[in-house]
Parts: structure tokens; sequence; C-alpha cells
């Protein structure tokens, strides 16, 4: 009960405190005291409960209703406002429907279009028009003179 750390603790994590003191304790025996320095640094680091500026549970809670009812709202505005200009696009298609379905009739008729494939390209080189490549070289005979360079007699 030196800081309030292990109180603090309990609060957060909804323990009860003694239960968190001892197994501060624990740890601390456990641990050669390395859980005492942290202690100390938590005490330090640790806002305290009645400090100026944190909010209180409840206020958060009332601040998130708050926003939760903003929202909504909003979602309600941006319904009407969606339903709205869905209902003018609506009747501005309604108005241009009866000339779009009564054809022109002193327009001239479409041509009909080729549908014919485009013939395939030329051939580039002789292995394209199906010739077939040339034989690769013989392999050299093997035998006495099978590492020697001077050309035959």
């Amino acid at each position: 009960m030196l800081g309030g750390v292990c109180a603090g603790i309990a609060n957060r994590l909804d323990l009860d405190p003694t239960i968190v003191r001892v197994a501060t304790v624990v740890l601390a025996l456990i641990t050669g005291g390395v859980v005492l320095i942290i202690y100390v640094a938590l005490w330090l680091i640790m806002p305290r409960p009645d400090a100026p500026g944190r909010p209180s549970r409840d206020r958060i809670n009332e601040e998130l209703r708050d926003a939760t009812d903003r929202v909504q709202e909003a979602a309600g505005i941006l319904t009407r406002a969606a339903r709205q200009a869905a209902d003018e696009l609506s009747e501005a298609s309604r108005r241009r429907a009866p000339s779009a379905q009564a054809p022109d009739a002193s327009a001239p008729p479409m041509p009909a279009q080729d549908v014919t494939p485009p013939p395939p390209p030329a051939p580039t080189s002789e292995y394209d028009a199906g010739a077939t490549p040339p034989e690769p070289p013989a392999a050299p005979e093997t035998g006495s003179t099978a590492g020697d360079t001077r050309p035959p007699q």
C-alpha cells in the first residue's frame, strides 16, 4: 500500500487489490527484486485517480453515446439525400424515356459491320513459313585423333 500501484492495477483489471498485492510480493521474491524496480517505475508513471484531466468511465460512456447519436443522425441525413437523388434521377429518366423510345424515321439505317477476323500476319522468316531448321553439325569422331587440331591429310 505504498503508492497505490497494486490498487490501480487491480481497479483496472477488476480484481481484488489483495490478490494483486500478494502476487506482487510473490513475484518480488521469485525475481529477486526486479518487480520492486517495476513497482517504483509504475509509481512514478501512473496517474493518480483524482488527477485533473482524467475522464471517468461514466464520462467516456456518455461521450460514446453522444457520438453514436451523431453518427445515426448523419446516416439518416445521407439516406434521405440518397433517396432524393434517386427520385430525381428516376424522374429525369421518365421525362427522357418517350423521346428515346421512338426512333427517328429520317435517320439512315446503320450499315452492317464486318465481323470476319483479319488474316494472319505474313511470315517474317523461312522458319515461320514452315521450313525445317538445318541439322546441327555432326559430333566429332572419337579415336586417336580426337584431340588433334591439325587438318586431316
